[in-house]
């Protein structure tokens, strides 16, 4: 019968399922109510076969790639469970909010937000969060919380802004921070910080 459904023509084809589905039909239409229960049932339980003899193919197929793609499961696993795919996608949606962020800062901030980036390209280690929350006291205070985590990001970075040397003294001159912010750029990187 196999043999003959892969030899036939697609008129042939067309004709057999024509006269399939007639006589299905006419199955249907004579069938009781006791008998349609009996093949709806019949017709559930082939159909959970099937898609668990699927699922039971897709599984085994997945084993196989696993077992000869070692390395690309080691980093699946180093990424917390993220694929390669998913982790460059992550990496450019930080990598856009911290753009976000930035921008904000710098509009936020303005002359101050230049302060910081002269000093970030002289310290070129950055700068802790102590020292972020001293300078923009003000605007923590206001809630605007991220600049400074914005800061603690920019402490793993080395700037590479070129901007004119500044001062401590020439800035908590001019009205850009406290007269004694100059004390706490004492604190090392990484000193902890409340927001209190």
């Amino acid at each position: 019968m196999r043999e003959a459904m892969a030899s036939e023509t697609p008129e042939q084809r067309e004709v057999r399922l024509d006269h399939l589905r007639r006589y299905m039909k006419q199955v249907r239409d004579s069938e009781t109510p006791e008998q349609r229960e009996v093949r709806l049932t019949d017709n559930r339980d082939k159909m959970r076969r099937v898609r668990a003899r699927k699922k039971r193919e897709t599984m085994t197929i997945q084993q196989q790639q696993a077992q000869h793609n070692t390395g690309n499961t080691q980093r699946t696993r180093a990424s917390g469970g993220a694929g390669q795919g998913a982790t460059r996608r992550n990496r450019r949606n930080v990598q856009r909010t911290w753009e976000t962020l930035e921008e904000a800062a710098k509009r936020l901030l303005g002359d101050r937000w230049k302060y910081l980036e002269t000093l970030m390209a002289e310290r070129k280690s950055g700068i802790s969060v102590a020292e972020a929350s001293d300078m923009f006291q003000d605007e923590i205070k206001q809630g605007l919380i991220h600049v400074c985590c914005l800061c603690n990001r920019l402490l793993f970075q080395k700037s590479e802004v070129q901007l004119p040397e500044v001062k401590l003294e020439d800035t908590a001159a001019d009205g850009f921070l406290p007269d004694h912010t100059s004390q706490s750029l004492k604190i090392q990187p990484g000193h902890p910080v409340s927001f209190n």
